[in-house]
């Protein structure tokens, strides 16, 4: 399911959207590589099919220690998730770039040429439900998000969440 529910925000926020992404199996022998993954997601009524490549900012040979009752220094890899960051780009969106992290729901950025979205699961939701949200930056001095560029920007956002029936 894509369709979303629009809900109004703070006027001086921008407008907030319900969506479940859609997993697209794009393997056709049968076998899960999770190397590419593929998601479709609805944004203000579009469909945008996001295409995704497993990154890593840990070495593969990363350890991290521990120690046990007995005071013994071991190597425990139970501290490492299951690696889940992706990168990628919107397939109808030439100038676009997405950073995602898969690990419970998808959570991270969009930017859709000169519009940001930021996407969180709904901790609450029975469904594969998502909180999709417009990031307004009207800070001239940053560029937008692109690829390979360095600086990261965090803005703290608070909304007010009215549903709306149709």
């Amino acid at each position: 399911m894509l369709t979303g529910v629009f809900l109004t925000a703070d006027p001086e926020t921008s407008l907030l959207q319900i969506t479940v992404p859609r997993k697209i199996e794009t393997n056709t022998d049968g076998e899960v590589s999770e190397t590419h993954v593929t998601y479709a997601i609805k944004i203000d009524q579009k469909v945008y099919t996001l295409h995704l490549e497993k990154q890593s900012f840990l070495d593969p040979h990363f350890l991290v220690y521990a120690y046990n009752k007995s005071g013994t220094l071991y190597p425990d890899s139970s501290f490492i998730k299951g690696h889940c960051l992706y990168q990628g780009y919107a397939a109808e969106v030439p100038k676009s770039v997405v950073t995602l992290s898969t690990c419970s729901g998808l959570r991270g950025l969009l930017q859709l040429e000169n519009v940001s979205y930021g996407i969180e699961p709904l901790e609450s939701a029975a469904a594969y439900e998502h909180m999709l949200y417009q990031i307004k930056n009207n800070k001239t001095e940053f560029l937008p998000l692109q690829e390979n560029y360095p600086t990261t920007q965090v803005v703290d956002q608070s909304y007010r969440i009215l549903v709306k029936s149709e």
